[in-house]
């Protein structure tokens, strides 16, 4: 991978040195928090991209390539999960685990997006799409909880403070389009190697872990390390999707079967001790997700996805020594009915641009038991508003994300000021608060407030 990465870098270079208007573009961002109670710096960070993208007749190559120093990354990552014992030759951790691509380095730089995109035009349909390489692609028109958006795994090194795009790593796939006409479409997906999530984190816990972490309590239990399906056609992820394109209208059905790329923390009694292993289960999913435009620039939008294999639920923690006794693996198994409903206003004045966003996600659990211990429903309520002014040099965002359920709450506050369309300096401060005594999505983050600083360059 260095090697191609070095060769990559080289030959940009070299186009850029033999031609003067080689298409490249990058940016280069900064960001720098603390926690508002102490004063102790929770990440620094520094995130710069190349891009290349050229459009020659009917085919079309783009390459992005990211480096990246975060504080929140590497080795600080891993002693967040394992403790300040934590070194690498560590026995009893999976080498594996701790050398994968799953667990990013503190500095690394790679190519986060490389394809080639190649349009025929047909006799019998409109035209056919051909891109190969790896990609980031959204499925979906939501912003935050995307239950339809699952093709790309996501880095949650820090929470759910990027955006989804930010969050997302690029696959190895194959991405077909075929257009019937301008208003319908067929598109698939095949994607040989599996990627994991990126959940570890020194800055913020994700759920996922913090349920490994109380596996790990409850039953003094020993991790060793994960299992990743293998790079072949046989374990490859495979999705498809119609989609109908009108003026006002827009929408798809599709369908996933491919593996999930959180793990699920299965358990196992091993000569009297529980082992915890990280395994990826296959999912598969079917769906829908549409745009409707109505009138005074309202946008309705909404997502559902119905997984009817490969969702696993952890057991209580009263219940969880006795199935695993029993053979079981402190799981189980259930479809689940995922969805997000919202609208969004944007109103485009000289100078000045409002947009109001809010959006409704609930889970449902569809065949649950007592002996869960995630609750039958769970609903998210998200807002998101935006206030551009002062010609459009200066902006006012607040976000927002409450758990009914976990009864917690998470709010973004940010000033940005952007005087030449080349550069953005801005600072914000995020709060979370808990208002029961359980730790959620959001509440379990409560004692880590935290201001920050940050900008983005563009050239």
């Amino acid at each position: 991978m260095k090697k191609l990465l070095i060769f990559a870098i080289l030959a940009l270079f070299t186009i850029f040195t033999l031609h003067a208007e080689v298409p490249l573009r990058g940016s280069l961002e900064f960001y720098s928090g603390f926690n508002s109670s102490d004063s102790e710096f929770c990440r620094n960070a520094i995130n710069s991209n190349l891009v290349f993208q050229k459009a020659m007749n009917k085919t079309t190559v783009v390459v992005d390539i990211q480096a990246d120093y975060d504080t929140a990354q590497g080795s600080s990552a891993i002693r967040s999960l394992f403790g300040p014992a934590y070194n690498a030759e560590n026995t009893s951790i999976n080498s594996s685990f701790i050398n994968s691509e799953n667990q990013k380095k503190q500095k690394d730089i790679f190519i986060r997006e490389a394809f080639i995109n190649q349009d025929f035009h047909l006799s019998v349909f409109d035209s056919f799409s051909l891109r190969a390489g790896k990609i980031i692609t959204k499925w979906g028109y939501t912003e935050f909880f995307n239950p339809v958006d699952i093709i790309n795994p996501q880095d949650y090194s820090f929470h759910l403070m990027n955006n989804a795009i930010k969050r997302k790593k690029g696959i190895y796939a194959i991405y077909p389009t075929l257009f019937f006409s301008r208003y319908f479409s067929v598109d698939g997906l095949i994607n040989p190697v599996f990627e994991a999530d990126n959940e570890f984190s020194s800055a913020f816990m994700h759920e996922n872990s913090a349920n490994f972490f109380n596996a790990v309590e409850v039953l003094d239990g020993a991790f060793y390390g994960e299992e990743q399906p293998e790079a072949s056609l046989s374990q490859a992820s495979y999705g498809a999707r119609a989609g109908l394109h009108l003026q006002t209208f827009q929408g798809h059905l599709m369908y996933y079967r491919g593996y999930d790329h959180s793990p699920t923390y299965t358990l196992k009694d091993d000569a009297g001790q529980t082992a915890i292993t990280a395994e990826y289960k296959q999912v598969t999913m079917g769906g829908m997700d549409f745009m409707a435009n109505l009138i005074w620039d309202i946008n309705l939008k909404g997502e559902l996805a119905y997984y009817n294999k490969g969702k696993f639920f952890a057991v209580k923690d009263s219940e969880m020594a006795s199935d695993i006794a029993d053979g079981g693996n402190g799981y189980e198994e259930s479809p689940l009915l995922d969805y997000t409903t919202g609208f969004e206003i944007v109103k485009d004045w000289p100078g000045n641009t409002f947009l109001i966003n809010f959006e409704y996600n609930q889970n449902i659990v569809i065949d649950h038991s007592n002996t869960m211990d995630q609750k039958k429903y769970r609903n998210r309520f998200i807002s998101e508003i935006q206030l551009k002014f002062a010609e459009k040099k200066a902006y006012i965002m607040n976000c927002s994300i409450y758990t009914l359920e976990d009864n917690d709450l998470g709010s973004q506050f940010e000033l940005g000021l952007k005087p030449e369309n080349m550069y953005v300096i801005k600072t914000g401060y995020w709060i979370f608060h808990k208002f029961s005594d359980d730790e959620g999505l959001m509440g379990r983050h409560h004692k880590k407030d935290f201001i920050y600083f940050a900008g983005d360059i563009y050239f």
